[in-house]
């Protein structure tokens, strides 16, 4: 995939814009050329403002509670679908032969024999 020459540049320039250690000219306000605000120019939020952002904050945790809540019940959703739907695909499964159950748990004919060789009693 190759990147066009108008693309590199393009990238170019918003890495330099965003790696620049100081913001552009035009976001510095107009009134002090010196770009230094004095403390008593200061702005201060009033009670109202305060208790919008207070407002504000709030809506933004509990969106994104209810965002974790929906991602991690969406996930819960998708997982058990694609078990259940495995489960019902699988179909019945065979019941285990009883014919010879201890035929597995047998010795081998000779193995007697060979108890009693190593045995020197």
């Amino acid at each position: 995939m190759a990147i066009s020459t108008q693309s590199r540049a393009s990238l170019i320039v918003l890495a330099a814009l965003l790696l620049s250690p100081c913001p552009p000219a035009s976001a510095q306000p107009a009134s002090n050329p010196t770009g230094a605000i004095a403390a008593d120019d200061r702005p201060h939020a009033t009670p109202k403002q305060k208790a919008k952002a207070k407002k504000l904050a709030a809506v933004l945790a509990y969106t994104s509670v209810l965002l974790l809540i929906f991602v991690i019940g969406s996930w819960a959703i998708v997982r058990f679908s694609r078990r259940f739907q495995n489960y019902l695909v699988r179909g019945d499964k065979a019941p285990t032969q009883s014919d010879d159950v201890w035929a597995m748990h047998r010795l081998p004919p000779d193995a007697m024999e060979q108890l009693d060789e190593d045995d020197p009693a």
